[in-house]
């Protein structure tokens, strides 16, 4: 049902000020703030070479995020998401154990133009939760600010072969 976890968001008042604590300060690879009316927000998108970090921030005073914000004037952790391979199959096995999507329960086009449902935090620990349909077909990269493929592509590479080496280590010293 799960493949992995796909990203985290943050909620954050301003995206230019978050763009620049990442990329700048954190030293990440941050693509451009992207408007999405559909779900409200703009979003940019921080890589890590395990999981991505989405910025998000308001897009008008409607917006889920502006509410967050009104509670959370800082910002703070907004949702998770995870890769599934079906989205309709994982819907129809949530509905079975009385788990309802959010909204009008069909999936929207997410940051990464793949189908979306959102669930609500009441029914999954207090965490509000996407799944996010992912297949090799459907990846589209995001446009980064300062990258380039290769150098991404060299990061994962490294950090793959770092934690074989922790793995290695933890075994031998257990």
């Amino acid at each position: 049902m799960i493949r992995f976890l796909n990203h985290i968001a943050i909620a954050v008042p301003d995206i230019q000020k978050a763009v620049t604590l990442y990329s700048d300060v954190f030293g990440l690879e941050v693509s451009e703030p992207k408007d999405m009316p559909d779900h409200g927000v703009t979003v940019a998108v921080a890589q890590l070479p395990n999981v991505q970090i989405e910025l998000v921030a308001p897009l008008g005073d409607d917006s889920p995020v502006a509410k967050y914000l009104d509670k959370h004037p800082s910002g703070g952790l907004h949702h998770i998401s995870f890769e599934v391979d079906d989205i309709k199959d994982l819907k129809t096995n949530l509905m079975d154990a009385n788990h309802v999507p959010l909204g009008d329960g069909k999936p929207k086009e997410g940051m990464h133009e793949t189908p979306t449902l959102f669930y609500n935090p009441k029914d999954f620990l207090g965490v509000l939760i996407e799944f996010e349909q992912k297949g090799l077909e459907s990846q589209k990269p995001i446009s980064p600010v300062k990258t380039n493929v290769s150098r991404h592509l060299s990061k994962q590479k490294e950090f793959r072969e770092q934690g074989a080496h922790v793995k290695v280590f933890m075994e031998d010293w257990y």
